[in-house]
């Protein structure tokens, strides 16, 4: 007995469905950005924290500042206090039994006043001191969580860069909503001072570039980028945040 050969009665081949890709894709971009989000979050409870830690600065420098203040009402103390005796001298005893009746006072109020500046100026070195740590510390505490928000910020852009590459209708809103966030990324970077790393032939340069594979190529020199698998990115002080993952024309 022959078998209907229509084509509703035949089994229906499996094939791979782009759509469902794009929707995983989708998918770990949306895990991508929740990451983030909580990146900030976390963020910006440290910076809470930094700003209580600026305002306990802030008080110990009140602090000293007062100190500073009391040595300084002290040293015009001891000032007034050296013209008052040096002018009860002169009217009770004359100028010159005044100047010996003085002699003492003056010595010791003298002294007093190069100990109260000795006082003063170590106060001022141990303040400027202080101050010079604190910034250098809170500079590379800002420097430290920059670098690891915007390298979770990469992970982003590499998960949108890679959305773009499938493919897919590009007039499509999906795609275009794509477009929008990878440009807006690309502002962000940029008001960072991030500079984008690695281009097709140029030489390869270990201190930039991370090479990932050998490749021959009869359109290239060796020892140049033949492919760019994740672009790298520095900031404008020449720091590298994440090296350009290349391939490279040679032979092994």
């Amino acid at each position: 007995m022959a078998y209907p050969t229509h084509p509703m009665f035949t089994a229906p081949r499996h094939r791979a469905d782009p759509l469902a890709r794009v929707r995983g894709e989708f998918e770990v971009l949306v895990r991508d950005n929740r990451a983030l989000r909580g990146r900030v979050e976390s963020l910006e409870e440290h910076v809470h924290d930094l700003r209580g830690e600026l305002a306990g600065y802030q008080r110990s420098t009140a602090a000293l500042r007062s100190q500073l203040e009391s040595e300084r009402e002290r040293r015009r103390a001891a000032e007034e206090q050296l013209e008052r005796a040096l002018r009860a001298a002169a009217d009770q005893r004359g100028r010159h039994r005044a100047e010996e009746a003085a002699e003492p006072a003056t010595e010791a109020a003298q002294a007093d006043l190069e100990a109260t500046e000795a006082r003063l100026r170590s106060l001022a070195a141990d303040f400027d001191n202080y101050r010079r740590r604190e910034a250098e510390r809170l500079a590379l505490e800002r420097r430290t969580e920059k670098v690891q928000v915007l390298g979770d910020v990469l992970e982003v852009v590499d998960a949108v860069e890679r959305a773009l590459a499938l493919d897919v209708d590009h007039s499509s809103a999906w795609y275009q909503g794509n477009v929008a966030i990878a440009r807006q990324m690309a502002a962000v970077l940029d008001r960072h001072g991030l500079e984008r790393m690695g281009e097709v032939g140029e030489d390869f340069d270990p201190t930039v570039h991370e090479a990932v594979a050998l490749v021959v190529s009869d359109d290239l020199p060796d020892g140049a980028v033949a492919e760019v698998v994740l672009p790298g990115f520095r900031f404008e002080d020449g720091s590298l945040l994440r090296p350009a993952r290349v391939t490279v024309v040679g032979r092994s």
